[in-house]
């Protein structure tokens, strides 16, 4: 289920520009194991090319790797994510799992992308927000922990629209091959600063001097193209993040808890106020006035 979900990500419109991302961060993951300095077979062309398919399989494996129950367990851990919170806290979470299980039970019976096994998690941020994780994972910050039952209804409702969508499937794959190519660039990077360090450390002025040089070419070409191509694929995220957003909200809507999560909006930002489009780029939410007005809500 959790493959068939990740490729069925790949091919929805709104994902485009990520599913272009992810498969040009494959290419790169082919050509950095390309030039690895192995010998597997006696032919160089196709020495290259074996460990080439070599890359892809290891970008594959670890992808598939971060789909499964496991991989997920491994992001909640990275994300400091626990089963419950302290004793202190029995009440308010005692409520928030009541309210979890009604809205599972009609996401439920509306979805067959909601699995029995999903479940609630907690956070100790102070931020007040929750996020789905997976396709068996919905966090709440400690911040959030304390809102209205009915608040919560919409907010958690949301949270499962994008399990039933599997929207963190192509975004865990693109920062699996980013985590690869990113190993392979802090190598590099070591190799080249240990030669640059002893260049520079020398008393000759010309080898000296191309020390410097190389320096400031792996800061400006290498370590800024990556950046850069960094950069692009937060872009391109961001992006699909906030098509996302809507069709979360309309999961919630179509399962009868819209009213409540406009509410919720409404409390938390209720300015109308947009954010200007440049600005908006970084961001992985649209504007809370455009989220109430596609769920043909007022603000409170």
């Amino acid at each position: 289920m959790y493959v068939l979900s990740f490729f069925k990500s790949l091919f929805r419109p709104r994902n485009f520009l990520p599913t272009l991302y992810f498969l040009a961060n494959a290419v790169f993951v082919f050509f950095i194991f390309y030039i690895l300095p192995f010998e597997i077979v006696a032919d160089e062309g196709r020495n290259r090319i074996i460990l080439g398919l070599i890359g892809l399989g290891v970008n594959t494996f670890f992808i598939f790797v971060s789909l499964t129950p496991m991989g997920e367990a491994f992001w909640r851990l990275r994300n400091n994510v626990k089963k419950k919170p302290d004793d202190a806290f029995y009440d308010l979470w005692q409520t928030a799992n009541e309210v979890f299980d009604e809205v599972k039970a009609q996401a439920m019976a509306f979805s067959r992308g909601i699995s029995r096994k999903v479940t609630l998690y907690y956070t100790p941020s102070n931020d007040i927000n929750a996020f789905a994780l997976g396709h068996r994972t919905v966090v709440l910050t400690h911040g959030i922990l304390s809102a209205h039952p009915e608040y919560l209804k919409g907010v958690l409702a949301h949270e499962l629209g994008h399990i039933a969508h599997g929207d963190s499937d192509l975004k865990l794959g693109i920062n699996v091959s980013n985590s690869i190519i990113t190993i392979f660039m802090t190598f590099i990077c070591m190799v080249a600063y240990s030669i640059v360090g002893a260049l520079v450390d020398a008393r000759n002025d010309l080898v000296r001097l191309i020390g410097i040089i190389l320096n400031f070419l792996i800061n400006i070409i290498i370590l800024g193209l990556f950046k850069l191509w960094s950069l692009l694929g937060v872009l391109c995220v961001n992006l699909a993040s906030r098509k996302a957003e809507f069709q979360a909200d309309g999961f919630a809507d179509d399962i009868g808890y819209g009213e409540q999560l406009s509410m919720f909006l409404s409390v938390l930002d209720g300015s109308r106020q947009r954010t200007s489009k440049f600005n908006l780029m970084f961001q992985t939410h649209p504007d809370t006035a455009d989220r109430l007005d596609a769920l043909g809500y007022a603000a409170a």
